[in-house]
Formats: C-alpha cells, structure tokens, sequence
C-alpha cells in the first residue's frame, strides 16, 4: 500500500524533486538491506559462538569422564588376565562430573547435531543408573552366593565397559567437531588405543561368563 503511495508521489512531482526522492528512497532500501544483512551476520555469529562453547564444554567434561572410566576397564584385563576375581569398582567414589550436562540441560538443540545429542543423554543417563546399581550389589554382596555374586558382578563391569564405549566415541566425536584437521591424526590414535582395549576387556568378559568359546 504505501509502495503505491509513494510510486504517485514520486510520478507527480517535479523531475528536479523527483530525482532527488528517489535518491532519498533508494538510499533508504540499501541502508535497511544491509541492516538487516548486519544484524543476520551478528546472529549468526552469536549462535556459532553459543555452539563452539558448548562443544567445547561437553568435550572437557566428557574426556574426563573418559579418563576416569579407562583405568576401570584396564583393571577388567589385568584381572582376567591375571585369572583374579573381578572385584565391585567403587565406581561411585570416582565423582564423575556432570556440572555441564546439568547446566546445559536446555541447551542441547543449539548443538544442530542429533547423534551428538543422544550420545550425550545417553552418557549420562547410564552414568546415573549404573551408579544406583552398583549400590544395590554393594548392600547384597554379603547375602549372595558366591559364584552368582561373581557373574553380577562380571555383568556390572561389562556395564562399565559399554559405558567407556560411549565416553570415547563421544569425546572423539566432540573433538571431530572442534580440532582442525593436522590434530584428526592424533585423535584417531586414540581412539583405536581406546578400542583394542575395549574390545580386549570385552572378549575377556564374554569368556569369564560363557558367552563365548575361549
């Protein structure tokens, strides 16, 4: 409507006024396309931001969760390997931290990645039940057969293990997302040191409880 408005007035005035109105309006359009284009990029920029802060969080917090879950599943080889029992962990002593998780609980979305998010809740998720688990094994060790103690105890471990699992594809994965590609090297060793010893504790634990020819 006001486009028609003003397309009169400029047509019924003068060709000196008429110049200088269309400069006027011309002039105006390009300052509010690029405003709009500035404060686009201003956004824009403010969520990359928001997102690199969260990855960068998750990814702190998460290698530490992986780092403290390793010497668990060493433990799990050393025992097997070494024919000792497999002993409760005190898994709950370790006080994983999970300060970011909980702060940035309705954050998740600015991620912009789904499989990120899952694996995340999934973490911390199981963090929570296994920890509860562990306390009912702790309180009925002492009433449980022996050999039945020893498989639930094996089956908490393999647990332990799974729970490893998602730490380190995690953590791999938040670091994909923040290393530039020199570091990819670096990260990739990692992770294969991280899966030949998980898949080393696995094939010890499937043979301990028969799931698998030794």
């Amino acid at each position: 409507m006001w486009s028609m408005v003003l397309f009169q007035c400029v047509s019924n005035a003068g060709p000196w006024y008429n110049g200088t109105l269309l400069i006027a309006v011309v002039t105006a359009a390009i300052s509010f396309v690029l405003g709009q284009i500035s404060t686009w990029r201003r956004r824009r920029q403010a969520e990359q931001d928001r997102r690199l802060t969260l990855l960068s969080a998750f990814h702190a917090e998460v290698t530490v969760i992986r780092n403290e879950l390793r010497p668990l599943v060493e433990d799990i080889v050393g025992n097997l390997e070494a024919r000792q029992p497999l002993l409760l962990s005190k898994w709950g002593r370790r006080m994983l931290p999970t300060v970011v998780y909980r702060y940035y609980v309705k954050s998740y979305g600015e991620l912009r990645d789904s499989n990120l998010v899952e694996l995340i809740v999934t973490l911390y998720s199981r963090l929570e039940s296994i920890e509860a688990r562990e306390r009912l094994l702790l309180e009925a060790q002492e009433s449980l057969n022996p050999d039945y103690l020893a498989e639930l105890v094996a089956g908490h471990r393999f647990t332990q293990k799974s729970i490893f699992d998602t730490a380190r594809t995690l953590s791999y994965k938040l670091a994909l997302a923040l290393s530039p590609q020199p570091a990819k090297d670096e990260l990739a060793e990692q992770f294969d040191k991280d899966d030949e010893l998980s898949e080393k504790a696995g094939q010890l634990l499937k043979q301990f409880l028969g799931l698998e020819e030794k």
